[in-house]
């Protein structure tokens, strides 16, 4: 059997996704093999991750998200916000939605020129390790946001950053001894001024650094309220170079009313084929 599914590709601040609006039910398909295919560059689409529209029993929809490498992936902030515009394009009158991700219920708003979501409170406060890779000692900050997210530091030159060997080290950091069995994401992070950091993000599931990561920026800047004392709203500049923000307040040790602030939109909408007996994309026909 051969279906012909609509799309909308969009991106969040960099970090793009491919869409499906799911909702009634109609598909009922191994998402991790499509969004496996549907994310490859150079033979899909490409995306940095899928995003599935369900119906939701209490809320205006539940968003599943797959990284492009097939794997569930949990809560994605971007994908997120990116999931809250497509909703205000195509069926909401007003500016705010309510949806779950695995099981928790999140909250976005459309302001004039930008998405917000409210992130889950964050009970726990960041844990230090110190491990060794390519025999230099690294300070790691672990925290986890929605997605496990290893947060470290560049304070002491000014280009480091931007020259640092992110996939090498990212790819190490993210599949080492302490973070298994799951792994972990890995944002690497220089302080640009007292209000403001600059951000790279190896993404676990994409195994790559990605233009921008929501839950990266969320953690990234939560860990620098801490170390820096940085205070809220923290702006974030990823590799994407489009700002985003995060707001919180840290009360009895712990983040709440945290909120991911930043641009949205559609890149473009279409049609793709996939044949459910073969489980693959197919040619579209002629």
């Amino acid at each position: 059997m051969k279906l012909q599914l609509p799309f909308t590709k969009l991106s969040g601040a960099g970090n793009d996704f491919v869409l499906i609006d799911n909702r009634g039910g109609e598909y009922n398909l191994p998402w991790e093999k499509v969004a496996q295919q549907i994310c490859q560059l150079h033979f899909g689409i490409g995306a940095d991750g899928l995003l599935v529209l369900e119906d939701s029993k209490k809320y205006d929809f539940e968003m599943k998200y797959f990284n492009s490498d097939g794997s569930y992936g949990g809560m994605c902030g971007n994908g997120g916000r990116c999931a809250a515009y497509y909703y205000f394009l195509n069926d909401n009158e007003s500016n705010l939605v309510h949806f779950e991700s695995i099981g928790k219920e999140y909250v976005a708003e459309e302001t004039h020129h930008t998405i917000r979501l409210k992130m889950n409170d964050v009970n726990v406060l960041p844990t230090l390790y110190s491990p060794t890779i390519n025999k230099i000692k690294y300070k790691i900050y672990f925290l986890d946001v929605g997605s496990p997210h290893a947060v470290l530091f560049f304070e002491d030159k000014k280009n480091r950053l931007e020259t640092f060997p992110v996939e090498d080290i990212g790819r190490k950091v993210r599949s080492h001894k302490l973070f298994s069995p799951r792994g972990t994401n890995v944002d690497f992070v220089q302080r640009v001024n007292d209000t403001t950091i600059a951000l790279r993000t190896f993404e676990r599931g994409v195994e790559a650094e990605t233009l921008a990561c929501g839950t990266g920026s969320v953690a990234s800047a939560l860990v620098s309220s801490q170390i820096w004392k940085m205070r809220s709203p923290i702006h974030v500049i990823p590799k994407s170079n489009q700002k985003l923000s995060i707001h919180f307040q840290f009360v009895n040790e712990r983040f709440v009313e945290v909120w991911l602030e930043g641009p949205a939109s559609v890149i473009f909408k279409g049609i793709f084929c996939y044949d459910i007996r073969q489980n693959r994309l197919i040619d579209f026909p002629q």
